[in-house]
């Protein structure tokens, strides 16, 4: 069980000039990559395709390190599987058998007969009434696709990838090199 806030990290801190060395932890340095990874095997297409794009934004910027892989890995794998629980529930076939995309309420709602005490079908004007429920077990999937994609979304955070975590951030221009860590601690910044 977590008390408080996140611990901000030592980095965090010096981008953000707030590093106080008096509080000061020894927390790990681990090594920057300088070549995006391939996506791992057995991911969603749609994860891979997150991982390739944000993998190449993110190593650029130094902020994908070999430690960082895992929960990079697993905020793509979530991506995937909420987007093929979408695409599920999106694409269906109609009776004909045709292809066709449907709406998330088309999705919730099961039509079905209306039917008498003796189980035949009630017609008004030679057509059967339907009724309308809304499924329990497909509003499961669908609160499942939702939780995947927040728990994605927050990892993903985690890398820059909102405008408020980015907003914290202080990086270098790619023209200027970047001032050393222990450079703006000796310069009180």
């Amino acid at each position: 069980m977590t008390r408080g806030r996140p611990r901000t990290p030592t980095k965090t801190k010096i981008i953000r000039h707030t590093f106080r060395g008096d509080r000061a932890k020894n927390e790990p340095d681990p090594e920057v990559l300088l070549v995006a990874p391939e996506p791992p095997r057995g991911m969603p297409r749609a994860g891979r395709q997150l991982w390739k794009r944000a993998a190449a934004d993110l190593v650029p910027l130094g902020l994908l390190t070999k430690v960082d892989v895992y929960l990079f890995e697993k905020a793509c794998r979530y991506h995937g599987h909420a987007a093929e629980l979408e695409h599920a529930i999106t694409h269906v076939k109609d009776e004909s058998g045709k292809a066709r995309k449907q709406t998330m309420s088309e999705y919730f709602h099961e039509t079905y007969p209306l039917v008498d005490a003796m189980g035949h079908p009630v017609l008004v004007e030679g057509k059967p009434v339907l009724l309308t429920r809304v499924s329990r077990a497909r509003l499961g999937l669908a609160r499942l696709m939702k939780e995947l994609d927040q728990v994605s979304d927050r990892l993903l955070a985690d890398f820059g990838f909102t405008p408020a975590a980015r907003s914290r951030l202080d990086i270098a221009p790619a023209d200027k090199p970047a001032e050393s860590p222990i450079k703006r601690m000796m310069n009180g910044r």
